[in-house]
């Protein structure tokens, strides 16, 4: 095979990669009759970023030599599938290492919440890039370890837009209002993540008129940022503010907005008028998603006729063939319960195309507490017990619920 063919092979299969046309790809890629380093290594990279792991392994299992590429793509790969013990295994066979290499575990260790795994990868670490620190900045934020990630901030040599970033997310997320805009306002450039990250923490944490304030400063909006200020005024209570901003919200035909506004009128027990919104989307042309009838499921269980209000939400199901995710599982079970019907939410439960855990368990449980339902609220306790049985309140909700 002549060198201009490999190089013709190879800048097809890296355009197919480049597009995300992986089955066009693995064709042209199993009829190439000589394959080189860049195309082994191509494939690899694609494949861990794709999540496609088998397939990572089985091309790096089959190169006749690897560079620090493929060994990276394949820690890269084994830490986005969370198999921690095989990332690291892999970078310690690494014959040679980059700082890619590195931060790929200290990333992997920072964003599964393995603190102290995390800081010995960042002091071992020979050398440090702003991503490095970077990381290290976020497994501290994304922790809650607001003054480690403050001080190591300050330690940095440098600073990126992603490490501005991660202390004014640290300090919204902490309600930390006031620290957060001065963050903010020193900040060398802004772009629409660190404008859309204030305008969430001001929303969140009820200040609707500086979330205002900040929402019209922005240079420019996107589907994020009119969908905070939204969620704002329906969270709060302003549903008059968020149905005006729902006429001009460049979304208005999309779901979203309108299970925001959907949400609020059930959380507040208005589940008539809920129901009333419901048939205004679908009046506009837009198909209620499974977020829309968990917020029905809610505000029938906010509802003072819980009889009449599970008669509403079963019809509503049936009439939309609603495809029923785990939340909804749970959400009816949990509506079912409260409506006194124990047996049927316990059959749902039990029924469902996903394994109940703890806490679904425990919902019931509480339930079959509050209506004296000694038998049933046993049978919860005890699947409690088979779903978690390292968790000794498990014994203890069974011994209570015997006691009743």
């Amino acid at each position: 095979m002549s060198e201009r063919d490999v190089v013709a092979y190879t800048a097809m299969i890296c355009a197919f990669l480049a597009d995300e046309r992986i089955a066009d790809a693995e064709q042209l890629y199993e009829a190439m009759p000589e394959r080189n380093l860049v195309v082994w290594t191509a494939m690899i990279t694609a494949y861990a970023r794709l999540g496609y792991l088998f397939k990572a392994e089985k091309v790096f299992n089959q190169m006749p030599e690897r560079d620090v590429i493929a060994w990276n793509a394949m820690v890269a790969a084994y830490a986005r599938e969370r198999s921690l013990g095989r990332a690291l295994e892999i970078f310690q066979t690494m014959p040679e290492r980059d700082s890619v290499s590195w931060n790929a575990l200290l990333s992997a260790y920072a964003v599964q919440g393995h603190l102290e795994a995390a800081k010995k990868t960042f002091d071992d670490m020979p050398e440090r890039d702003i991503v490095s620190w970077s990381c290290m900045l976020s497994a501290y934020t994304l922790n809650g370890h607001i003054e480690k990630a403050s001080e190591l901030f300050h330690r940095s040599p440098e600073w990126s837009i992603v490490s501005w970033a991660c202390m004014l997310d640290a300090f919204s997320q902490k309600g930390l209002l006031e620290d957060a805009k001065a963050v903010f306002d020193v900040m060398p450039e802004w772009n629409l993540v660190a404008f859309n990250t204030l305008l969430d923490a001001y929303a969140q944490h009820g200040d609707l008129q500086q979330a205002k304030n900040t929402f019209d400063s922005f240079p420019e909006r996107d589907d994020i940022s009119w969908t905070a200020l939204l969620n704002a005024y329906a969270h709060h209570g302003h549903l008059w503010k968020a149905k005006d901003l729902l006429e001009v919200i460049p979304q208005k035909y999309e779901a979203p907005p309108w299970n925001a506004i959907l949400a609020s009128l059930a959380r507040n027990g208005h589940f008539d008028a809920a129901l009333e919104h419901l048939h205004e989307m679908e009046l506009e042309g837009i198909p209620a998603d499974e977020a829309s009838f968990a917020c029905i499921i809610l505000g029938c269980s906010h509802k003072g006729d819980l009889h009449d209000g599970w008669s509403k939400v079963r019809s509503l199901i049936l009439d939309h063939s609603v495809r029923l995710t785990k939340q909804l599982y749970c959400s009816i079970t949990d509506l079912l319960s409260r409506a006194g019907y124990l047996r049927e939410a316990e059959e749902i439960l039990s029924g469902m195309p996903f394994t109940p855990d703890v806490v679904d368990w425990r919902c019931l449980l509480g339930a079959c507490k509050r209506q004296e339902d000694t038998q049933s609220g046993a049978q919860a306790a005890m699947q409690a017990l088979v779903a978690s049985p390292e968790d000794p309140s498990s014994c203890v909700l069974l011994a209570n619920v015997v006691s009743v």
